[in-house]
């Protein structure tokens, strides 16, 4: 009977998996379009100082204003549904997969394993990375990757300069995660 409650359990988890992987690629593709919009405050600064500044046309500036806002607007309501997604994932495996968490941490505590009754916390833990903005830069690294791609097609030394950039953040932050955890 126990092997068949673990085959449950392992097709339940499988279920889980994909439906988490799921809501996964939805945040990563809605991370693609959040980082596309990204660019309206670069795009609409130079399309400002090429052509508003140079031909002194008010309704470019004002169309592309426009556009800006739209821009941004879009941005917020799609980050807002990123985070929906991963909330709203997070919630249902945690509503899928409690009970079976449970009976095994109460079956582990009896049976005399102390750190089985661990196991809703843990998958608390896991439903809060999951829910949080602790996976967004992992949802924006290969878009990030891509855009630097693009940066080196367009011009070699705009590429050079962003991953001059890139370098020296990663190594700030590598540097202050240091100094937190030693002192």
């Amino acid at each position: 009977m126990n092997s068949r409650k673990a085959l449950t359990s392992r097709h339940g988890l499988r279920a889980i998996k994909h439906k988490v992987f799921i809501a996964f690629a939805c945040a990563l593709a809605l991370s693609g379009i959040v980082n596309i919009l990204m660019l309206a405050t670069p795009l609409y600064m130079m399309q400002v100082f090429d052509r508003v500044l140079t031909g002194q046309q008010i309704e470019t500036l004002v169309l592309l204003t426009v556009m800006a806002v739209a821009a941004y607007v879009t941005y917020g309501f799609l980050d807002w549904g990123r985070n929906q997604v991963l909330a709203r994932a997070a919630a249902w495996m945690e509503r899928r997969a409690a009970e079976d968490v449970l009976r095994a941490g109460l079956d582990a505590r009896l049976s005399g394993d102390v750190g089985g009754a661990d196991a809703a916390w843990d998958l608390t833990k896991i439903r809060n990375v999951i829910a949080g903005k602790a996976l967004y830069p992992f949802l924006d690294l290969p878009w990030a990757v891509l855009f630097h791609i693009v940066l080196w097609m367009a011009n070699v030394w705009l590429g050079f300069y962003a991953l001059i950039c890139a370098l020296i953040v990663t190594a700030v932050v590598v540097m202050g995660n240091t100094s937190l955890l030693s002192g």
